[in-house]
């Protein structure tokens, strides 16, 4: 019975957060009706317009006046802030959390990178292993490969694919770990020699790595290396160093999405 109570305040709570935001019924400085008429209006108990009351007092949204009544303190954008009271009660999975990270993470690595203070920082941990890099392929039947240069790189591709309504989930994708310039005798990246060696069903190749010297470097020696035994797809981000500044760039509404870049 709580739990059912708890919701129907926020259903009430969001009902006059409408009727105040949406609506414009009531302006800054109004004073909403009295508890009868309100609780009436709502068709829910006095009780429970009380706790919407307090749901909408924490937001900012109305205040109760002592001997006075309750009034709207403001109507702006702010005030609204998105009611997260409940979040405790969703029943959220591997795949949800996934997408929550994806939306996130490749915008907070890029400028904690960015903006680094530490000397430094790039380069290989201590004891890592480059044969088991960074991947998303739920399907390891998958008949193609997406690779890219780095973790933030696969990441903003999946959001990419995301945002353009797709399932990422449906693409296998490898992050390579980082590049390096071609010597005169082409060398596979280890991660991808363990990726194919597991996944022998592979006969794709895409390629989505950098458009500076090294990227194009690593992506015409992968094209030359493996493009006899496998068919290899070059598709750099049309615009930007990398996927994920192409990320960016369309979150900001800054290019135009070109269509079919990311097949």
């Amino acid at each position: 019975m709580a739990g059912s109570s708890s919701s129907l305040a926020e259903q009430s709570a969001s009902r006059i957060a409408d009727m105040i935001l949406e609506e414009k019924r009531f302006q800054e400085g109004d004073k909403l009706p009295n508890e009868m008429e309100l609780a009436e209006l709502l068709s829910v108990s006095r009780l429970t317009l009380r706790e919407a009351i307090r749901i909408l007092c924490t937001r900012g949204l109305v205040e109760i006046r002592r001997g006075r009544g309750t009034y709207v303190t403001s109507t702006g954008i702010d005030s609204a802030s998105p009611d997260i009271s409940g979040l405790s009660a969703v029943q959220s999975n591997t795949r949800e959390m996934m997408e929550i990270r994806l939306i996130i993470e490749p915008s907070i690595a890029y400028y904690a990178a960015l903006r680094g203070t530490v000397g430094d920082f790039k380069g290989e941990a201590p004891g890592s292993d480059k044969r088991y890099s960074f991947a998303i392929a739920e399907d390891s039947a998958a008949p193609s490969v997406h690779l890219f240069e780095s973790a933030i790189d696969l990441l903003s591709y999946a959001t990419l694919l995301k945002m353009k309504g797709r399932d990422w989930r449906q693409d296998a994708m490898l992050s390579l770990g980082g590049v390096f310039k071609q010597k005169q005798e082409f060398v596979i990246p280890m991660a991808l020699s363990q990726y194919l060696q597991d996944h022998p069903g592979v006969h794709t190749l895409c390629l989505h790595l950098d458009n500076d010297e090294v990227g194009r470097d690593a992506a015409a020696g992968i094209m030359a290396g493996l493009g006899n035994r496998y068919e290899v797809l070059d598709r750099p981000p049309p615009s930007g160093k990398d996927v994920n500044d192409l990320l960016l760039q369309r979150r900001l509404g800054q290019v135009k999405r070109k269509e079919e870049w990311s097949r």
